[in-house]
């Protein structure tokens, strides 16, 4: 499930799940003023130069044979599951180079991009639909993670990593290209490097906006600040969980200074909530 907010210069949160109510949450929550907007799949919002559905499609348990199971037989059914979600308004679709298990890393992203380019929409019903098929297809985002591997020392090295997601997927452009992790508490000068890297993808055109995984409140001030004054704009930060509060509560400060357009996900909960 992933729910879209506007931002505002004071956010404060209550998030309501399925069909309990805020009524059921405690007086102290972090989340108790929110109130969930309504969206269907198909609406969507403005996330930068992005639009994207308010509900994102993770795709974590592609190719992940330890975690998840994965086989190959199961491409038939994944690729029904794809169609089902564009079909339903879903186009914005996370991944990452690193997901998938031993010779199958980076299976989740080819398996994107497969299913992308077989994606059948309404063409063989309605063929008055073609157009509108075509342009749901290049209406489709994908926000792929960077791995920051030891030997991703340079920021060519990182921008080589981006040309290879694209090979795997066989796209023109990434939607969202972004840092998986920080690298801050045990190889500080490597991080400056793979930020740099990003703002060469983003310069070179092979992303259309950059963001940032599993960061905490301080290095998401030092990265955008970074990115600013080299024209970039930090457009998205992922993987916080809504059930501990904590860090939410650590990050609403920053949310509200600098933030103009913030995706999240939740591993756990498999959310993503998008301001703009």
């Amino acid at each position: 499930m992933a729910l879209c907010l506007s931002a505002s210069k004071s956010i404060a949160f209550n998030i309501r799940c399925s069909n309990s109510t805020s009524d059921s949450l405690p007086s102290s929550s972090v989340f108790k003023s929110l109130k969930i907007p309504r969206f269907w799949p198909w609406q969507k919002v403005k996330m930068g130069p992005l639009t994207v559905s308010p509900m994102g499609f993770g795709t974590w348990a592609w190719g992940n044979q330890l975690l998840w199971g994965y086989q190959d037989s199961m491409d038939s059914e994944l690729q029904q599951t794809f169609n089902l979600a564009v079909e339903n308004g879903i186009n914005l679709f996370d991944t990452a180079d690193s997901y998938g298990t031993g010779k199958l890393n980076g299976q989740s992203e080819k398996l994107l991009g497969k299913f992308i380019r077989q994606f059948p929409g309404h063409i063989a019903l309605f063929l008055f639909l073609i157009k509108r098929d075509k342009q749901v297809k290049n209406d489709i985002v994908i926000a792929t993670k960077f791995a920051a591997y030891p030997w991703r020392l340079t920021p060519g090295q990182f921008v080589n990593a981006c040309k290879s997601s694209l090979d795997r997927m066989q796209i023109e452009q990434i939607g969202i290209g972004q840092l998986h992790w920080s690298t801050a508490n045990y190889a500080p000068l490597q991080e400056r490097a793979l930020w740099d890297g990003l703002v060469a993808m983003y310069d070179k055109g092979l992303v259309r906006a950059v963001g940032v995984s599993n960061y905490g409140p301080k290095q998401l001030l030092k990265i955008h600040k970074y990115l600013d004054d080299r024209g970039v704009p930090l457009r998205s930060a992922q993987v916080l969980s809504l059930l501990p509060t904590l860090l939410l509560r650590m990050q609403l400060p920053f949310f509200n200074r600098v933030w103009d357009a913030l995706l999240f996900k939740s591993v756990k909960n498999r959310i993503c909530i998008t301001f703009g």
